[in-house]
């Protein structure tokens, strides 16, 4: 389950990013100083209707807690599952863009830390 959330702070992303990580997200990138992408681990097979709804109802319930202590918002309940291919993340916890390009390095804005190509 993926949603991308952004944030009036740029300072406060780092905050998201902890709190998101503290209450079962699977992996969170900070894309810009205002998105970050939460993917939240999906349900199990052997779960009844019932049980699916009350696990989504769940993690909604917990992810718009933690956006209303750090003023945030969900910008995009559905975002493209491409998005988490294209992003690398970098040890600072800021994701960076992938780029094809042979000549371009990628290195993080935060962290100054050269990625792979």
């Amino acid at each position: 389950m993926l949603r991308l959330v952004s944030n009036s702070f740029p300072a406060k992303a780092g905050i998201l990013r902890r709190k998101c990580l503290n209450i079962g997200a699977v992996s969170v990138i900070v894309l810009s100083g205002s998105e970050t992408m939460v993917e939240f681990p999906k349900p199990n097979d052997g779960m009844t209707n019932k049980k699916r709804k009350k696990y989504y109802r769940d993690v909604e319930a917990r992810l718009l807690a933690v956006l209303q202590e750090t003023d945030g918002w969900v910008s995009n309940k559905n975002p493209a599952k491409m998005a988490l291919k294209d992003w690398e993340i970098a040890p600072c916890g800021f994701g960076v863009k992938k780029l094809i390009f042979s000549n371009h390095v990628n290195r993080c804005k935060v962290c100054d830390e050269v990625l792979s190509n």
